[in-house]
């Protein structure tokens, strides 16, 4: 086994989190752990396979989808440089930003619906020193920013990164999983014999990452990340598993650790079948002799939250690592017989240890890991 070494040392100082369950970690997390769902019925004059989404409640769905984006960037970012100790105006961090398509389908494109734009229009709001990086590689966006944030403070190119990601729920892309047939016409059971595609949510996360050692506020270290592409169509992964399983092994040798040491794997769990094929291969290919093992996913307590998935579920998987539980998959009955033994359906389960990983299958061949240490 490879020891983990000087790579050990980037830590976690601080959280910022913004779901459709709430926005303390620690509650959030209890409700998962509970079971509970954040779905519920959200009115469209489109005709969509499924009116079922989870959303920010105190977002007005019906603002322009602009202003809903900004308001919880802003919110969540403020929530996290807080929570860390951080001044917005400190010209030493870096902020690194992933997200998906975020409002830019909405409406006829026009000059002010670039990224960038809306970039400087953040920056301006919070009071940055300097723009921050955006990331957009589909729903791996923001493990892909967290895994940027590690590479900036491994290269030494910064000491303290507050990287993430946020999107937010809009009805063109409801109806584009729609058309897709990725939407679920019932409920979003990943892993399950019955599942027929997802349902998207929305949301934001942040993790605060600094190189300074023995940190007073550290929650966690974020030990390693890899990625590959297996891009075969726009949108259908590699169901042999063989490029989710790269970007775990790659993950793995990052952070100078073995297959065995890791206890807990937070899934991407969409629940559509081809997505669950494909990570049920990459389980096996990776972790086929590994009985601790055990699996949980957030998507059917918080929905599919597109480029801010990836974030949200680094925050679920700290929890779960810190709290020493995996949660139930909210929404499954019926496992998939090569999960039954690596997942709970009904109640929460102990973990066998402190490293985790957490996987984020994106359309166009993203697959990101990411691996953390309580």
């Amino acid at each position: 086994m490879v020891k983990a070494g000087r790579w050990s040392e980037t830590a976690i100082v601080g959280i910022g989190l913004d779901t459709p369950l709430g926005i303390d970690s620690n509650e959030v997390w209890q409700l998962i752990l509970n079971g509970e769902s954040a779905f519920r019925q959200i009115p469209s004059d489109l005709k969509l396979r499924n009116y079922k989404a989870a959303t920010i409640q105190d977002i007005p769905y019906d603002l322009p989808a602009s202003d809903r984006l900004s308001e919880l960037a802003i919110r969540a970012l403020r929530r996290t440089f807080d929570s860390a100790g951080l001044p917005i105006d400190d010209p030493n961090v870096v902020t690194v930003l992933g997200i998906s398509y975020g409002d830019l389908l909405e409406g006829a494109p026009t000059d002010n619906c670039a990224l960038s734009d809306w970039r400087a229009r953040i920056r301006k709001s919070l009071g940055l020193v300097k723009n921050p990086i955006i990331v957009s590689t589909a729903c791996s966006s923001s493990s892909d920013a967290i895994a940027l944030g590690l590479m900036l403070l491994r290269s030494g190119r910064a000491r303290t990164a507050v990287c993430g990601g946020i999107d937010v729920l809009t009805d063109t892309k409801r109806l584009g999983h729609s058309a897709l047939g990725t939407l679920s016409s019932r409920d979003l059971r990943a892993f399950d014999v019955a599942h027929d595609g997802t349902l998207l949510g929305e949301g934001a996360a942040f993790l605060v990452l600094t190189s300074e050692k023995n940190h007073p506020r550290a929650l966690g270290q974020l030990l390693g990340h890899g990625a590959a592409n297996d891009a075969s169509t726009m949108t259908a992964p590699d169901v042999k598993g063989v490029g989710a399983s790269m970007a775990i092994r790659r993950a793995i040798v990052s952070a100078g650790i073995d297959s065995k040491d890791i206890c807990c794997y937070c899934a991407h769990g969409s629940g559509t079948a081809l997505n669950d094929q494909t990570e049920c291969a990459a389980i096996s290919l990776v972790f086929n002799e590994l009985d601790r093992l055990r699996v949980f996913a957030t998507k059917g307590n918080l929905g599919h939250s597109l480029g801010a998935t990836g974030a949200i579920e680094a925050v679920a998987l700290l929890m779960a690592l810190r709290s020493g539980l995996a949660s139930p998959l909210a929404g499954t009955t019926n496992v998939l017989p090569g999960m039954v033994s690596l997942v709970s359906t009904k109640a929460p389960v102990r973990l066998a240890g402190n490293i985790g990983a957490t996987v984020t299958l994106g359309f166009g061949g993203y697959n990101t890991c990411l691996v953390l240490k309580a």
